[in-house]
């Protein structure tokens, strides 16, 4: 069934309901009218944008829900109010799968944490706040509320006693307790009508017989009024030594956070930050894994045990460091936290380390330039030593954060979002419990990425038999030289998959994995769906004004993306990294291209005239067949950001090729690279 909140009222209704419109309205909730609790079920308010940044956002550090509670919590604290809409807005599925569903005790704990911390006295940021008696404990403001409506009744008495509206002392009476709220929300005229009614009967109506009941309507009103404006005026004190509660957005200020898109610059920047730390700088990490693909650094900083703090919570200001240290090559995210804390007043810093040689000029990012650069190689300062590392000059202002509604260079995050979405296609639910049937499947074992060029024809084939194996593209070619069928067959490249789709599909193997936009290009009885699966492919690599173009990326999740990065080799070495294998052969990896002189080429793309002379077979791009410029360059930086993601983990990936061009990999032959492989890789 669905659960549906008409204006805080909760009914659990069948899917098939339908409301009547009954509004319910209730009064505006403020910090004191839920008693602590949850102020709505539905957690969907219609929130200013601005106040929204300023405030921090939610609690990443919260992870077993009430993160939404918390945010209203710390609206309430600060003084903001809530008010209801004309009538039914939303309606709430409760799944079996819901947080509240599955972990009731961790929704329990954070119930009990919130609600204690409506008992405490809030330390707020006074240039959020909207009103500072908000901040009181939640029995403080019980009895506040209490006493201004004892203090409407007597006003009433004393006015109707006396007939001197100046004879009711209001800040006197309020004087003995702090102030209430938001006291509009709380009903007064009513007290106060209570009050004249009582006063005019102790000293006796005949005074005043012919008081019509408008007339105390009218006085109650204006009695009332007043009550409020001294008791929003009334002043805020604090008990000494009281117990607090910290609803303040700003959480840390730390010297140094260190940014690091993979595993790779993981590896090189960790033992520098943990010297930071031990020099006495108050050193982070950020945790920005979930904001621009999962490439392993979350973990890896995990496992040198250095501090993380969300990406969120320095992007909305909860986090605001001194410095902020990058290591290229980085994307459009990090280009845009770099850009936006200069722009508020911390120093950006450039690591001079990191995988120096995937950074490539095609890179938007590239361009950008720091004011400071660190030398790898010098050992971390103690702090108060004195240099660029030492705290900036004060920023002033409230901690806005540094999102914003002006767009920063590369568009800020919600063009990120839709340019992730437009470099890629959706996933069946097939292909995902296929990929996910594959995470380390083969832990520890090897296997041979067989690659297409010439010296394939040199390589002894027959060394492959009872080994894990990974073939692409026209291998098809080779299909009688192989010993037994490929373990794994992948295709990225679009005129490849155009040109060769009936030898694609009618080629045998263990195991079929293809990008998720050729999806299409097979009918349902042309998949097996225990041996056929399509993985979400990335092609920001490419361009697409994204900002992603030339900036190698190494997925370490399949299930969510894989990286295209100028050849398919790449996918396949992620894929292998998905899969858990500790050593990576290649082979056939010649890695040198010539383009003939009868070629015809229009732009990128070459259409061959003649027989192909860069592929072990010379049908592979031969006459009629059409090829892109393989551009080696940047295939080389995206190979050296593999390399180093597998060296972080603890594997290897070698390469086996006999002759060609490619070097950066460590050289072994085949049957040495495969002497001692685990037995359960040599059968596949």
């Amino acid at each position: 069934g669905a659960w549906g909140d008409v204006c805080d009222a909760w009914e659990n209704v069948s899917d098939a309901a339908v409301f009547d419109g009954d509004p319910r309205l209730k009064s505006a909730i403020h910090v004191g009218a839920r008693d602590g609790e949850c102020p709505f079920a539905v957690h969907a308010p219609l929130l200013r944008a601005e106040l929204l940044r300023r405030m921090g956002g939610f609690d990443e550090r919260i992870r077993r829900g009430a993160e939404d509670w918390d945010l209203w919590h710390r609206l309430l604290r600060h003084g903001y109010v809530f008010e209801y809409a004309d009538g039914p807005v939303g309606l709430y599925r409760h799944g079996r799968r819901s947080v509240t569903a599955t972990d009731p005790e961790g929704r329990l704990d954070a119930s009990f944490r919130l609600l204690s911390a409506s008992e405490k006295t809030a330390r707020v940021d006074e240039r959020l706040a909207v009103d500072p008696h908000a901040a009181a404990p939640l029995a403080r403001l019980r009895f506040a509320a209490g006493w201004l409506r004892r203090v409407a009744t007597y006003s009433g008495m004393k006015l109707a006693a006396s007939g001197d509206r100046s004879a009711a002392d209001y800040r006197g009476m309020l004087g003995r307790v702090s102030g209430v709220p938001r006291p509009r929300t709380i009903g007064l005229e009513s007290r106060v009508e209570a009050g004249l009614l009582r006063g005019f009967g102790i000293d006796g109506r005949d005074r005043l017989p012919a008081v019509p009941a408008e007339q105390v309507a009218r006085i109650a009103k204006v009695v009332a009024e007043e009550l409020r404006t001294a008791a929003v005026r009334a002043p805020w004190k604090d008990k000494e030594g009281a117990a607090t509660v910290d609803c303040r957005p700003l959480l840390a200020e730390p010297d140094v956070v260190v940014v690091a898109e993979t595993a790779a610059a993981v590896r090189d920047l960790a033992g520098f930050v943990r010297r930071l730390r031990g020099c006495g700088w108050d050193a982070v990490a950020l945790d920005a894994d979930y904001a621009h693909g999962d490439q392993g650094a979350t973990l890896a900083w995990r496992r040198a045990d250095v501090p993380l703090v969300p990406y969120n919570h320095l992007w909305f200001g909860r986090v605001r460091p001194a410095r902020l240290l990058v290591c290229r090559p980085f994307g459009p995210t990090t280009a845009e936290l770099a850009a936006a804390v200069s722009r508020t007043g911390g120093v950006v810093v450039e690591w001079s380390g990191g995988v120096v040689e995937a950074r490539l000029p095609c890179n938007d990012t590239e361009s950008m330039s720091f004011d400071f650069r660190w030398n790898a190689e010098t050992p971390a300062p103690e702090k108060g030593a004195g240099g660029f590392l030492e705290p900036a000059a004060p920023r002033p202002g409230p901690p806005e954060g540094i999102a914003r509604r002006d767009a920063f260079r590369f568009g800020g995050r919600a063009a990120h979002a839709l340019n992730s979405v437009r470099e890629e296609d959706p996933l069946d639910a097939a292909s995902v419990e296929l990929l996910e049937s594959l995470r380390d499947k083969h832990r520890g074992e090897t296997v041979v990425i067989v690659g297409n060029g010439p010296s394939l024809n040199d390589t002894d084939l027959g060394l492959l038999a009872g080994v894990a194996t990974i073939g692409v593209n026209g291998i098809f070619y080779a299909s009688d030289r192989l010993p037994e069928p490929l373990t794994y067959y992948v295709v990225e490249d679009a005129m490849v998959f155009a040109e060769n789709t009936a030898a694609i599909k009618a080629f045998e193997c263990r195991y079929k994995l293809f990008p998720a936009l050729y999806r299409d290009a097979f009918d349902d009885d042309e998949i097996n769906r225990t041996r056929m699966g399509f993985f979400r492919a990335n092609w920001g690599f490419y361009g697409g004004n994204t900002g992603n173009r030339c900036w190698p990326r190494f997925s370490t999740d399949a299930v969510q993306r894989l990286y295209c990065g100028q050849s398919v080799t790449i996918v396949n070495l992620q894929l292998a990294y998905w899969m858990g294998f500790s050593r990576v052969v290649l082979i056939g990896m010649d890695f040198s291209y010539t383009i003939p002189s009868d070629a015809v080429r229009t732009g990128n793309d070459i259409l061959s005239k003649s027989d192909d002379v860069n592929h072990f077979h010379p049908d592979y791009f031969g006459k009629g067949k059409t090829w892109r410029d393989p551009k080696l360059d940047r295939v080389l930086a995206n190979y050296a950001l593999a390399r180093e993601m597998f060296v972080a983990d603890g594997r290897e990936i070698v390469n086996a090729t006999v002759g060609g061009a490619l070097e950066l990999f460590r050289r072994m032959p085949l049957a040495e690279a495969l002497d001692g492989a685990p037995e359960r890789s040599r059968r596949g």
